[in-house]
């Protein structure tokens, strides 16, 4: 691969990479040649859509000037025009788009802008300095550039527990939902299912699991639900909170800004109510515990220990 010398290359082609690629390109003056996404994957967003897909998640939890475009009402003026008015679709409050609205918008974006050009399906593999800047070495060859934005994400990066890595390497089928291989229309409508976790995603995915097979899905939670409408307070998106952190230096003070600012682990009310009706109905199990161990039964399923005492048997 061969590339002369860029003043942006963005490492990762997700939301962020994708995003930061079209506002370089359009709004900060950088020319087409000048710019690179490196990125293993053949279409932008592919972790995203593919993660949202097995959640099945159905609207965003973010309010509908959230998106790639560069006006704040781009996604809005998209809605009330051809394709975009076909798909629209907002809850309240704040018009939180649709799915399908979200990906018809940004796929739109990607196309009438040329986003898909300036990608170079690969690897980053390391990063080091060099005479025009910094040199980044991927799976096809190295590049320099001035500038180096890492939109890494973690979508390679799923958090595994113990007792759940000790089960799986004695072959206990567990499924993490953002690992690459795991597609969640491949559970069977008979199966049991546990799924751990207790926010949005866990949520979620449990609901959905819960539609096609009522009462075999059992939803593990280390807490109590937790009700939020984000995932932090709206004043970090404006000046209110976002002028001190920006006055603030110190990465160490940054990160814990970060992780006092997040509403970790919850869900937005109307996800909460859905859950409730489910708890109500039965269509869904949840136990508020931690898990020690899972273990493989001679029947052929699994038993979930959780610290209380009780065992959860799925499949």
């Amino acid at each position: 691969m061969t590339v002369a010398p860029l003043d942006w290359l963005i490492v990762g082609g997700g939301v962020h990479g994708t995003y930061l690629s079209h506002l370089l390109l359009r709004q900060a003056g950088v020319a087409r040649d000048r710019l690179r996404v490196v990125d293993p994957h053949e279409e932008p967003l592919s972790c995203w859509d593919r993660f949202t897909r097995n959640t099945g998640m159905q609207y965003l939890r973010s309010p509908a000037v959230h998106h790639l475009d560069l006006h704040p009402q781009g996604l809005a003026r998209f809605a009330k025009r051809g394709l975009g008015r076909r798909v629209a679709r907002f809850v309240p409050p704040y018009q939180r788009p649709g799915l399908a609205l979200f990906r018809a918008h940004t796929a739109s974006l990607i196309e009438e802008h040329g986003l898909r050009e300036v990608r170079l399906a690969c690897r980053a593999t390391g990063l080091g300095g060099s005479s025009a800047g910094l040199r980044v070495e991927t799976s096809q060859g190295s590049l320099e550039a001035k500038n180096v934005v890492l939109a890494l994400g973690l979508s390679e990066q799923p958090c595994i527990p113990a007792w759940a890595k000790e089960a799986m390497a004695a072959g206990a089928r567990i499924d993490h939902l953002f690992d690459g291989s795991f597609r969640t229309e491949h559970v069977a409508p008979t199966e049991r299912v546990v799924v751990v976790g207790g926010g949005i995603t866990s949520a979620q995915v449990a609901l959905a699991l819960a539609r096609q097979a009522a009462g075999r899905v059992t939803l593990v939670t280390r807490h109590a639900l937790r009700k939020h409408r984000f995932d932090s307070d709206p004043g970090w998106l404006g000046p209110r909170n976002m002028t001190g952190f920006a006055r603030t230096s110190d990465l160490r003070t940054r990160r814990r800004l970060i992780r006092e600012a997040r509403n970790r682990g919850s869900v937005p009310p109307e996800i909460y109510v859905d859950l409730k009706r489910a708890l109500e109905t039965r269509a869904l199990v949840r136990a508020e515990d931690d898990i020690l161990r899972v273990v493989a039964r001679e029947t052929g399923d699994l038993g979930v220990e959780l610290a209380g005492g009780e065992t959860v048997i799925v499949d």
